[in-house]
């Protein structure tokens, strides 16, 4: 569990800093999701509940996955108007500002939110992070894929809620 614990640790601080953004968010998921199917040993993390507690008490990570994800799709609007990439292309099938395809960098980030703030009691999705993901994907996008993979997400979270 220590070790795990120093890697989830430096995930954070990757997501922080904005390197390794997808890579950093899809290991996270992997970890969380796989990581607490039997008992951790650890006196204060004994489920992923307790373990995304201790997440949002030492990092804050929702807030800093809402930051990179904003970073990453500024980034993403920055090149699409610098004319680096032709829109009449399929932008989601394109690696735009990071090495990944653009679609699986969006979709990675979205279910992430979901998975992580579903997984505690005291964690949860904020106006303002509901806000980011429509101004990003709905509003600000010059690509139209963002908004059907937000109305796919925005539905999958309310089915979750009924």
């Amino acid at each position: 569990m220590a070790t795990m614990l120093k890697f989830i640790n430096k995930l954070a601080a990757c997501l922080k800093t904005n390197t390794m953004g997808y890579l950093a968010v899809k290991i996270l998921s992997s970890l969380l999701k796989n990581g607490f199917k039997r008992p951790t040993g650890h006196p204060e993390i004994e489920c992923l509940a307790d373990m995304v507690d201790y997440l949002e008490s030492e990092h804050n990570l929702l807030q800093i996955a809402f930051d990179n994800f904003k970073n990453y799709t500024g980034r993403v609007a920055s090149e699409l108007k610098a004319g680096k990439l032709n829109l009449n292309d399929d932008p989601q099938s394109k690696v735009i500002a990071d090495f990944f395809i653009h679609r699986d960098q969006i979709a990675v980030r979205l279910e992430f939110f979901r998975f992580y703030a579903h997984s505690s009691n005291k964690v949860r999705l904020r106006a303002s992070h509901l806000n980011t993901l429509w101004d990003e994907l709905h509003i600000e996008s010059l690509i139209d894929d963002d908004k059907k993979l937000m109305y796919t997400w925005l539905r999958e979270v309310c089915d979750e809620m009924s």
